[in-house]
């Protein structure tokens, strides 16, 4: 019994070691830093750290080249310790009481696995690393950026873009931003004595809905107050905003913000083509050098990296006027300067709220008014095809009027007025009633009435054709792949600098898969991007026609198709719009990619400019449909 007890027992013995063998993993000896590799749990109010922005899919790596390289920076800057045993270099390590403080020294010495925890964050392309003291965030980055773009043949990152520092963190509330910029912004604005300082806000929201882009700007220059200015381009601070989920940050940069080419290291290491100055009627003009941008897409070249990324407007050969900062424009001085203009002492000025430009509506005694068009209000964010949008109108105008079509004239174009302090364009007289702002909407006959003369309108400004397909002041090359191909990407960039949550490498690769049916359309025509909306229709309210569209600003040379008016064109729109849709397997190709383009544009101007009747969750249906579409679609 006590044999068969033993056994009993050694058996219940064995049988307790294969438990705690298969319930509990063994003892290892542990990893050094091993739990500073985890990522930590969430941002909490109080912190400060890094955003950053990467290829898709990279997270990982991108996690680990930069803990790479803020360690060794931490070290540069701050002294921070390594972790690998100091030797002594006095040898001094016989004297126990030195050997005692140069031990406290180092234990009291920063290491630089404390100083940077990863933060796990829902969002593709995005990581978020959370600092301590005595880290600065916007001196590491500064530093950083500063010693690539001295040095940038020595490439230290391979997935890394964008380098966003947050100097302080609080909850996404209107006290918590008050509370967390108050305290970011004093050392910047508020220190005695206060010198004047221009100052430009930029913001980035994402996955939350409650703080608005236009009330963060607006509670933000609230509390730098007075005499401080905004300068959207030559600002002497740029303090920018995050919000993510329930948490807001605030940092302050300097002007270098745009020499560092705006922390972008993708950029710094491989810049976009240098950039050239011409005179076009005396305004500075930004016009980079040719290059080739359907290669670079061809060639497999995409990800985030902006290598196709051109900083003014449509494609490697662009223009964009560089005119002084926009200020505020006042009734009383664009009513001065239309009397001039129009030699009349009794105009009276509306404001118009349906053109992303500021728009006044000046009225003489009659039935007709004029437009005066304004660069927008400094809180106003451009994308970048949306630089030049006066002196394009103001080109398309003047090519209607040659051709005597139903268009208003140029009264007035101005690069620069030293009165109103900006840019501005007057055209008209117009006749008719605003669509959009019509007390009666019209229905039935009347609407499919005004509908055809619309497609009748847009059929024949595509009769207009060009000597090469891109922005209309700068057309650049034979090829429709290629245009298109740098229209897109620079709505992707737009996207990466607001760090969108966007499928990039998805949507690069359906413009190289399905790149031939674009080259099959060879010959530029007028095109309007962004022209329907009942808000630029002027019309006849007794015979419902056509008697002008009151925006141009977005007409490139390119293929018709893709102007938004065909999208999802009514009947009676495509009857006067005329034979001239073409329907082929190259066709819904091309309008696919359209659709695609227009949906990324929908999304990004939903991101920087919020308004009522957001539509961006049918644009990322809209994007989604599009993508599978043409994944499944065989290569013409």
């Amino acid at each position: 019994m006590e044999q068969g007890g033993k056994r009993k027992a050694e058996a219940s013995g064995r049988d307790g070691d294969d438990k705690r063998t298969k319930t509990k993993k063994q003892w290892q000896v542990p990893r050094k830093n091993g739990r500073d590799n985890e990522p930590a749990r969430a941002m909490q109010p109080g912190d400060s750290g890094i955003f950053a922005t990467c290829i898709k899919g990279k997270e990982g790596k991108c996690v680990g080249e930069l803990r790479d390289l803020f360690t060794e920076y931490a070290g540069l800057l701050y002294g921070a310790a390594t972790g690998e045993d100091q030797q002594d270099d006095d040898g001094a390590a016989d004297d126990i009481e030195k050997s005692l403080d140069a031990e406290i020294a180092s234990i009291k010495k920063p290491s630089t696995a404390h100083l940077f925890s990863p933060v796990k964050i829902d969002v593709q392309c995005v990581v978020f690393f959370r600092t301590v003291a005595p880290v600065d965030p916007v001196g590491l980055v500064s530093r950083i950026c500063e010693d690539a773009v001295a040095n940038p043949q020595r490439k230290r990152t391979r997935t890394v873009k964008r380098l966003v520092p947050m100097t302080m963190m609080g909850r996404a509330s209107a006290e918590g931003l008050e509370k967390v910029a108050n305290e970011v912004l004093a050392p910047h604005f508020h220190t005695e004595p206060i010198s004047l300082r221009t100052y430009a806000i930029r913001t980035n929201i994402r996955n939350h809905s409650i703080l608005k882009r236009e009330d963060i700007i607006n509670q933000v220059a609230s509390l730098v107050g007075p005499p401080h200015t905004v300068d959207l381009k030559n600002y002497d601070h740029l303090i920018l905003v995050e919000v993510y989920q329930n948490i807001c940050g605030v940092s302050v940069i300097d002007r270098r913000f745009e020499e560092l080419k705006r922390y972008n290291l993708s950029e710094i290491f491989e810049p976009t083509a240098k950039e050239s100055t011409q005179a076009v009627n005396g305004d500075s003009v930004s016009l980079p050098l040719l290059l080739d941008g359907y290669a670079a897409l061809k060639d497999g070249r995409g990800g985030l990296s902006p290598r196709m990324g051109y900083r003014h407007s449509a494609g490697p050969i662009s223009m964009s006027i560089t005119t002084k900062p926009a200020r505020s424009v006042d009734r009383a001085t664009v009513m001065k300067v239309a009397g001039a203009v129009l030699k009349s002492s009794n105009i009276q000025v509306e404001s118009y709220h349906g053109c992303l430009y500021r728009t006044f509506l000046l009225r003489a005694k009659d039935d007709t008014f004029c437009l005066m068009k304004c660069m927008p209000h400094p809180s106003i964010r451009l994308m970048r095809l949306e630089d030049d949008q006066l002196a394009t109108e103001a080109a398309v105008l003047r090519l209607l009027d040659r051709r005597g079509d139903i268009a208003p004239a140029v009264v007035d174009y101005q690069a620069a007025s030293s009165t109103l302090g900006t840019s501005y364009l007057i055209s008209g007289p117009f006749t008719g009633t605003v669509l959009g702002t019509s007390s009666s909407p019209l229905s039935g006959e009347r609407r499919q009435t005004l509908d055809r003369s619309i497609g009748r309108h847009v059929s024949r400004l595509a009769t207009l054709t060009g000597r090469a397909f891109g922005p209309l002041l700068r057309p650049y090359t034979q090829s429709w792949a290629q245009c298109f191909g740098a229209l897109l990407e620079s709505v992707l960039r737009d996207a990466e600098d607001c760090l969108i949550s966007l499928p990039y490498d998805a949507v690069r690769l359906s413009i190289r898969k399905h790149a031939s049916a674009l080259d099959k359309i060879s010959e530029p025509q007028l095109t309007l991007l962004g022209a329907a909306g009942d808000d630029n229709v002027a019309f006849d309210p007794r015979s419902h026609r056509l008697t002008s569209l009151l925006d141009y600003g977005t007409a490139i040379w390119g293929d018709p198709m893709m102007s938004d008016y065909l999208r999802k064109p009514s009947k009676a729109f495509l009857v006067g719009y005329g034979e001239r849709i073409v329907d082929d397997s190259d066709a819904r190709i091309r309008q696919l990619l359209y659709i695609l383009y227009h949906a990324v544009y929908s999304i990004v101007e939903q991101c920087i400019r919020p308004h009522a009747d957001d539509d961006s969750g049918v644009a990322r249906r809209s994007l989604t449909t599009a993508l599978r579409c043409l994944v499944t679609l065989p290569v013409p």
